[in-house]
């Protein structure tokens, strides 16, 4: 969601600061974005990685849309309160209410000036175009480290990679990035059509 080669030194706290200060300024009147994803899921469980794509709403504050459109069309749509997994092939929608990872995705996609209220972070490394930065929970989280790949231009995360031992390492690639482009509050409401089996966990 700055251009000056570094060395492979360590970059001192401050600059992250200095970093998280541009991002919140250049990101103040972010209301929402939309961008298509790529979704590269390793785990030893699976005998050769999943790839997965679709396309992303997100809109604060807490509305999240995930459109799976490949190899499986799936969507999940969250609003801060509840998360609904619609399957359409299956005629199927898993509503809960925990919300901890989606309520995390969405801080980190759309706020990540706040982050160092929950992560410590570090820049990994710099390049001609973007940042990478290191990312670890502070308290107990589904995840124990996470890569973010910034824009140096737009100051957007571009890439995601997750760490966890539940799940293994699940990468996110983001292209196509528009800003304030969702305004339609409808995008994240999703009521099961009459027929559809309604699963509550």
């Amino acid at each position: 969601m700055l251009c000056i080669l570094l060395s492979s030194f360590a970059i001192a706290q401050t600059d992250v600061n200095l970093l998280l200060e541009q991002i919140e300024q250049k990101n103040k009147d972010l209301l929402s974005l939309e961008a298509d994803f790529v979704q590269v899921t390793t785990n030893e469980a699976f005998p050769e990685p999943i790839e997965q794509s679709g396309h992303l709403y997100a809109m604060r504050p807490k509305f999240l849309r995930w459109d799976f459109q490949i190899p499986m069309v799936q969507s999940y749509y969250t609003d801060g309160n509840t998360i609904t997994v619609w399957n359409e092939q299956n005629n199927q929608a898993l509503i809960s209410d925990n919300m901890n990872d989606a309520n995390d995705a969405f801080d980190v996609l759309t706020d990540f000036s706040n982050a160092q209220k929950k992560y410590t972070i570090s820049i990994k490394k710099e390049s001609e175009t973007d940042y990478l930065l290191s990312v670890t929970p502070k308290e107990g989280m589904a995840f124990e480290q996470l890569e973010v790949t910034m824009d140096k231009t737009e100051l957007l995360i571009t890439k995601l990679v997750v760490n966890s031992k539940d799940t293994g390492t699940v990468s996110l690639s983001f292209s196509n990035v528009k800003r304030n482009s969702v305004t339609d509050k409808g995008l994240f409401s999703f009521v099961p059509p009459e027929g559809a089996e309604v699963i509550r966990p």
